[in-house]
């Protein structure tokens, strides 16, 4: 974690004037696979939490810091907002692929239906 932030969005507490700094630092080669991404959330100049996302390239990296940030901004500050939205506003969930392609294929298919039904009003 070498505070070399690429990325960053200020949230509010709510009730608070306070505001919480989410940082995504560079990417960093760990090796010939594998980068690390680091991830700092913080309030008032203080560390809440600090974590780190690792993919096979930067890219992955970065897109897995931002999956990690909803659960990490949810753990240290609970209800937490973005523009007035709640975190899941301010950090999408993205359709997890653990279970394979196939399984991700499906879940983007229900996704892209629910969707479709509740915005079709023809």
């Amino acid at each position: 974690m070498d505070g070399n932030a690429i990325l960053r969005r200020s949230m509010s507490f709510a009730g608070s004037d306070q505001e919480i700094l989410i940082e995504i630092d560079q990417p960093i080669r760990i090796d010939s696979m594998e980068f690390q991404c680091a991830i700092r959330i913080s309030a008032a100049g203080l560390l809440a939490k600090q974590a780190s996302a690792f993919g096979v390239d930067e890219m992955q990296s970065v897109m897995l810091a931002f999956d990690a940030l909803r659960g990490l901004i949810g753990e240290a500050y609970p209800g937490a907002t973005w523009c007035g939205l709640p975190v899941e506003i301010a950090f999408p969930r993205a359709i997890p692929y653990a279970a394979g392609v196939e399984t991700y294929r499906q879940l983007e298919t229900l996704v892209d239906e629910a969707l479709q039904a509740k915005f079709n009003t023809t």
